[in-house]
């Protein structure tokens, strides 16, 4: 437990693995007070969806957002620190998920465990681009591991 806090790159990738495909595609909220967004009013008693799956793809927020970085978390960038709801995928604020955290420290075990083994994935990586939608390779990847020696 104590070796998973020497991991921050680790971390940085696996944000940004739930940034670009978030646990949740749709975060639903009631609203409680008339709010006024972009000259519309939104009045309570109406139901608000927000997309992790759209916002987390936002260019105000992150730089060339479908390009897989992780290093837009590390200290010098933190583009996630931009907005105090850019990253939410696992929910914020009261309404977060009350299983982050376990999450979080489960991700970096099995990831720690996986990376023990060569990976060979067809087909290749760049020809699999991030879309909106299902991918059209999902009945055709295939994964060989081998072990590595420790």
């Amino acid at each position: 437990m104590s070796h998973l806090k020497q991991l921050p790159q680790m971390g940085y990738a696996l944000k940004e693995v739930e940034r670009l495909y978030p646990p949740v595609q749709n975060i639903s909220r009631g609203v409680v007070k008339d709010i006024y967004y972009a000259g519309y009013c939104i009045p309570a008693g109406w139901y608000v969806d927000i997309s992790p799956l759209l916002t987390h793809r936002l260019p105000e927020i992150y730089t060339d957002p479908d390009r897989f970085d992780p290093d837009r978390f590390a200290p010098l960038r933190e583009e996630d620190k931009k907005h105090p709801f850019a990253l939410v995928g696992f929910g914020s604020g009261p309404h977060s998920c009350l299983g982050w955290q376990f999450a979080q420290m489960e991700m970096k075990i099995i990831l720690s465990k996986l990376l023990r083994y060569d990976w060979i994935v067809s087909p290749e990586p760049n020809a699999v681009v991030p879309v909106r939608q299902p991918s059209q390779f999902q009945d055709s990847l295939q994964a060989q591991i081998k072990k590595v020696l420790s």
